[in-house]
């Protein structure tokens, strides 16, 4: 019984940690992009804003937006924790000017919020910002200047499903189910037993 219960819980552990470990990447999720200005551009008349870009499932398409707001600009790949963009040609981003000036990219999860997002070290766009509100992800590329095969990539994580919590704290609690009952079983080895 003692096994079966060490073997129940080790079990229910793996399981918890491998649905966490799936549940915090896009593979499978449906991602949302609209490209968004906001405030005076610094030449000609502002563009229209937002600009849907259509919803992607991650992992289906590659690129997953291919060829943004079109003239061969941009492309956009989203992997399992990674959000790339890969300038296609060299040029400057149109600068915007004004209280919460932004020019670029919002994602929006529409399975799992996002948790977190950093630069990753391989980028090589220097200027761009990244940054989430309310689960979504906010790529600023305002004013950047970037070069054809230059790429700005993000790393990101998304909010687990309440069922992975769910199945973590089971595991958790089947471990310390398991101790529990191998402790009370458990002699203490000077104990000497006398048969009448």
């Amino acid at each position: 019984m003692r096994k079966f219960s060490g073997l129940l819980s080790a079990a229910s552990v793996a399981m918890a940690l491998a649905s966490y470990a799936d549940a915090t990447t896009l593979i499978g999720d449906s991602v949302d992009a609209q490209y968004v200005t906001v405030g005076e551009p610094s030449s000609g008349p502002s563009p229209p804003s937002p600009i849907d870009l259509g919803t992607a499932v991650v992992g289906a398409e590659t690129p997953t937006y291919p060829d943004v707001l079109g003239g061969g600009n941009l492309d956009i790949n989203i992997t399992g924790s990674q959000i790339v963009f890969t300038w296609l040609r060299t040029s400057d981003t149109e600068t915007f000017t004004g209280p919460d000036a932004f020019n670029g990219v919002v994602f929006t999860d529409l399975t799992h919020p996002f948790l977190s997002a950093v630069l990753d070290a391989v980028s090589n766009t220097p200027g761009a910002v990244v940054s989430i509100s309310d689960g979504n992800l906010y790529v600023d590329v305002n004013g950047v200047s970037y070069t054809n095969g230059g790429n700005v990539t993000v790393d990101v994580t998304t909010v687990p499903e309440p069922s992975t919590w769910a199945m973590m704290l089971i595991g958790f609690a089947g471990l310390g189910f398991a101790g529990y009952i191998h402790s009370r079983r458990r002699l203490p080895r000077n104990v000497i037993r006398l048969s009448v």
